[in-house]
């Protein structure tokens, strides 16, 4: 599905100050942009200069200053995932993830045959979970 159920913090290292389409989605929050200074000192960028747009998982800067000639320049800590925790992920979930550790138990050999058909249940779950578009 390409989405990442629960909350998870991650961080992107970048060269450079440049607009970025996260991807883990869904994208919920920035913690901070840290970035290192022309003199090589470590800032955090304040927070009125960049936004999230979060229908499309994408980081948008507004002036972004100078930074230092190094591979993590640019430092991105943000949260992914629909839900809080793990108690509060809906059924849906839950349920293609039983029927898939399910298909697996009962065929371990992996052969494909019959036991393809057993998927047809996991497969409708997953066109409705499914990214409408890709990326």
């Amino acid at each position: 599905t390409g989405r990442y159920v629960t909350a998870q913090t991650w961080q992107l290292k970048l060269p450079h100050f440049v607009e970025v389409q996260f991807a883990q989605r869904p994208v919920t929050a920035i913690s901070s942009i840290q970035y290192y200074d022309t003199n090589n000192s470590l800032q955090t960028l304040s927070t009125s200069s960049y936004e999230l747009d979060t229908s499309r998982d994408y980081l948008i800067l507004h002036s972004p200053p100078m930074t230092y000639d190094r591979f993590d320049a640019v430092v991105v800590t943000y949260t992914v995932g629909d839900f809080a925790t793990t108690e509060a992920v809906d059924a849906i979930y839950k349920q293609a993830c039983l029927l898939l550790v399910a298909h697996y138990f009962e065929n371990p050999d992996m052969m494909i045959g019959a036991a393809q058909a057993e998927m047809r249940a996991y497969e409708n779950l997953m066109l409705k979970l499914q990214r409408s578009s890709y990326p």
